[in-house]
C-alpha cells in the first residue's frame, strides 16, 4: 500500500523490529527532519509525565484531589462533586465535566469566551459523578498540566525535557502552549519527528525503559 500510494492522508510509516527501524517512508514533502503534529496522540505524553512525577514525588498519586493541587484563586469553582475529582480520573477520562460541552477545547479556546481557559474549564458544570463515566475531552490531561506545573520547581517544559526527551535523545521538536504562553499545553498538540514518536513508543514495549535505564 505504501509504494502503490494507497494511503490516503498519510505522512510517514515507520516500522521497527527488535528495536531497529527497518522500514521508512515520507510523503507529500514530509521528511525525517519536520516535526510533526500530534495532535492528540500528545496525550500519551502528557500522562507519561504524570507517571514520572509521581515517581519523583511531585504528585503523591492517582488518587490524589484536583483541589488539593489547584491555586486558592479557583477554589471558587469547587462543589460537593468537583472536590471529589481525582488524578485518576483525569488520566482516565472519567473527571464528570462537561468535556464536550462548556469545558470543550472548543469553547475554552474561542477568542470570545471570557476569562482564563483554566477559569472557563473550572466553572463548567459536572455531568456525572467523578470516575463514574469516561467521556473524552481534553479539558482533563489540560488540568494534569496545570497541577503538574503547580507542583514543580521548575517550568513544566524543562522537566519534559530533562525527564523524558533527553533521555530518548528528542532535540527537535515543539512544545505548544496553552493560554498563558508560558506553561506546554496538556490537551495536545505536540511536534515531534516520526522517529522520535516511534521512540516513545518503543519506550512503552520496554515497560518504560530506554538503553538499560528506567524512565517511566
Amino acid at each position: 500500500d505504501v509504494h502503490s500510494e494507497k494511503l490516503v492522508g498519510t505522512h510517514s510509516v515507520l516500522i521497527a523490529k527488535q528495536e531497529k527501524l527497518v522500514f521508512e517512508s515520507y510523503f507529500r514533502g514530509f521528511n525525517a527532519h519536520i516535526p510533526h503534529d500530534q495532535r492528540s496522540a500528545s496525550k500519551s505524553i502528557s500522562s507519561a509525565m504524570i507517571g514520572i512525577a509521581i515517581a519523583d514525588g511531585y504528585i503523591k498519586g492517582v488518587d490524589e484531589k484536583l483541589y488539593d493541587i489547584l491555586p486558592e484563586t479557583y477554589q471558587y469553582t469547587k462543589d460537593a462533586s468537583k472536590s471529589e475529582i481525582t488524578i485518576h480520573d483525569l488520566l482516565t477520562m472519567s473527571s464528570g465535566l462537561d468535556v464536550n460541552g462548556l469545558a470543550s477545547e472548543n469553547h475554552y479556546q474561542d477568542a470570545n469566551t471570557p476569562g482564563s481557559w483554566l477559569k472557563t474549564v473550572l466553572e463548567a458544570p459536572m455531568l456525572k459523578e467523578p470516575g463514574t463515566y469516561a467521556d473524552y475531552g481534553s479539558a482533563n490531561p489540560f488540568l494534569l498540566g496545570v497541577c503538574l506545573q503547580e507542583r514543580l520547581e521548575v517550568p513544566l517544559e524543562h522537566f519534559i525535557d530533562e525527564k523524558l526527551f533527553a533521555p530518548l535523545g528528542i532535540t527537535n521538536y515543539v512544545n505548544q502552549t496553552d493560554d498563558t504562553e508560558a506553561a506546554p499545553y496538556f490537551g495536545g498538540g505536540m511536534f515531534l519527528t516520526p522517529r522520535d514518536m516511534l521512540k516513545f513508543g518503543q519506550l512503552y514495549l520496554n515497560k518504560g525503559q530506554w538503553k538499560g535505564n528506567q524512565i517511566v
